[in-house]
This record gives C-alpha cells, sequence and structure tokens, in this order.
C-alpha cells in the first residue's frame, strides 16, 4: 500500500501526488477499491437517477447495500480483491464505503465500487 495526496478531482481525472514519483494524474474509472485513512472525511454526492443496464446492475446492488449500512460483511470484487469484517458506513451511486481493522488495531476506510462486487457475504 503507498500513501498519496488527491490533490484535485475533475469527473474522472484525479490529480495526486506522492513521495516517489510526484504529482500523477489518473483516472478512477477502472478503479475498483482503495484504502485510505479515516481523515479526512470524504463527502459522497447522493445517488441520481440513471436508466440503463448500468443502472440495473449498479442498482441493485446499491439497493442492497443500503439495507446494510452499519452492518459488518466480507467481499470480493471481480478483480479477486478481498475485504473481511467491512463495517458498511455509507453508500451512494457506484460506491460503497465503510471501514475495517487494517490487521493492527488501526481502522482505515475503504472504498468499492458497486459495479466491481462479485461476491458479497450477508452478515
Amino acid at each position: 500500500m503507498f500513501l498519496v495526496t488527491i490533490d484535485n478531482v475533475d469527473d474522472f481525472l484525479v490529480s495526486v501526488t506522492d513521495e516517489t514519483n510526484g504529482t500523477l494524474v489518473v483516472t478512477i474509472s477502472p478503479v475498483t477499491d482503495r484504502l485510505f485513512l479515516p481523515r479526512p472525511e470524504i463527502e459522497l454526492e447522493p445517488p441520481m437517477d440513471f436508466p440503463g443496464e448500468c443502472h440495473s446492475v449498479e442498482g441493485q446492488m446499491r439497493e442492497l447495500m443500503e439495507t446494510l449500512i452499519t452492518s459488518t460483511v466480507n467481499l470480493r470484487t471481480w478483480q479477486a480483491s478481498f475485504a473481511q469484517d467491512v463495517s458498511i458506513k455509507r453508500v451512494v451511486l457506484g460506491i460503497v464505503y465503510g471501514q475495517l481493522d487494517n490487521d493492527d488495531g488501526t481502522l482505515v476506510n475503504v472504498a468499492f465500487s458497486n459495479c466491481e462486487i462479485a461476491k458479497l457475504q450477508l452478515p
């Protein structure tokens, strides 16, 4: 895991700075999940209603995850990322936001793309 500072967000392009590479611009469209420290809090936009195939896949997962807020789940993404004991905190269009223990007692935040969740173990 490496740490970056988010400098700017412009739709799907994010400018970040890290100690090794300096400033980078990355696209967030293929991002499946990310860990980040608990502060500062990330502000998420409320869900919007988009018709079509994306809505049917993302919408169903978002609706399910909304019922699991405050629950603890295990999940796996299509890219084979696995997270155990994720406490679901918030859900918005395209994103599930939670918190987990980083194996040393440190709580870290995690965000998953709704469309990338392949397997979910319910409480």
